[in-house]
């Protein structure tokens, strides 16, 4: 992986796993909601990274 893309992996990492952080501490379901979408979008630009790179093996 060229460092770039994956300088981009651990960070998008870091933020999903921030997110999780910040859901378990969610004090409404409205806040709840918008936790979940980040973290769904987040691993979608994850995933839609490792794809576009030729040679990547996805798990």
């Amino acid at each position: 992986m060229s460092t770039t893309v994956d300088l981009l992996v651990r960070s998008s990492t870091k933020i999903i796993a921030h997110y999780r952080w910040l859901l378990q501490r969610a004090r409404d379901d409205g806040e709840r909601a918008a936790y979940e979408r980040r973290i769904v979008e987040e691993e979608r630009l994850v995933q839609r990274l490792l794809q576009s790179m030729p040679g990547t093996i996805q798990s």
